[in-house]
């Protein structure tokens, strides 16, 4: 059953992805989607993740902002997979981000 976690929006990109990948070795799994959200009074974005089996590697999540006009595709870097595209909030502003594992 995926589990859900907040993470304050104010954070940088930088210290949300720390945040995220930190979570994901303490809980043993892996951030399947990440978005804004849109119910809160503080700016604060909602993570999904699923559980890991024990003995599984766990993947190293990058979040990249994307620029307007461009997609996930134009920002993926090599030996990643796609596992989420969103407007999440950072410094407590709306960006569009990508999330990206490392393949394993």
């Amino acid at each position: 059953m995926p589990e859900r976690n907040v993470v304050d929006g104010s954070l940088s990109l930088a210290e949300q992805s720390q945040t995220l990948n930190f979570y994901q070795q303490q809980a043993r799994c892996k951030i399947t989607n990440y978005q804004k959200d849109l119910t809160a009074a503080n700016p604060q974005n909602i993570s999904t993740s699923q559980k890991l089996p024990l003995g599984t590697n766990i993947p190293t999540l990058q979040l990249i902002a994307i620029a307007s006009g461009n997609s996930a595709s134009d920002v993926q870097s090599p030996n990643t997979t796609l596992s989420f595209d969103n407007i999440v909030f950072v410094g407590s502003d709306s960006m569009h981000v990508a999330g990206f594992h490392e393949t394993v």
